[in-house]
């Protein structure tokens, strides 16, 4: 049996490896510019288990055409790209989704929100095909910043070195 704590922004659970921490589901808006290639806001959400150094993001893009990005920008606190995984693609209501898995250092994860102003998630495939772009609102920053600044002091104070 093991023990879990829930609430409505994350979740912990006991893990043979260690305490296993689960973001529930979060979205982000697409960056509105010339033209939107998604017909959906970004749905995103984390796993970490405090036995290794990195966090696993899982994300969901609709996009209106078939879409396979390679890698993962990231701009704001840190400037960084981290390669992409393509866990499925399926012919969605509004267009194609693609479910992609992503393993962010877990002191990147940590500086993300930690910074003033919203980070920017920019996909980009090899090929050169369109490149979405989101990030949140400046509205609603500082109460999500809050919401990830408690958990990961909740995970440094609850971690085995």
């Amino acid at each position: 049996m093991t023990a879990q704590r829930n609430n409505k922004f994350y979740k912990q659970s006991v893990h043979a490896e260690g305490a296993l921490y689960f973001v529930n589901p979060q979205t982000m808006p697409e960056i509105k510019g010339n033209k939107t290639y998604c017909s959906k806001p970004l749905s995103y959400d984390y796993t970490y288990l405090d036995s290794r150094d990195s966090v696993t993001l899982l994300m969901t893009i609709v996009s209106k055409n078939i879409y396979k990005p390679d890698y993962l920008q990231v701009t704001g606190p840190i400037e960084k790209q981290y390669p992409l995984e393509l866990i499925y693609c399926e012919i969605a209501k509004k267009g194609w989704k693609s479910r992609l898995k992503c393993q962010i250092p877990y002191d990147d994860w940590k500086k993300l929100y930690h910074a003033a102003e919203p980070f920017v998630l920019e996909f980009h495939a090899v090929d050169g095909e369109v490149q979405p772009r989101f990030s949140d609102k400046p509205r609603s920053w500082k109460k999500l910043c809050d919401d990830f600044i408690r958990l990961q002091e909740l995970i440094d104070v609850n971690k085995k070195y």
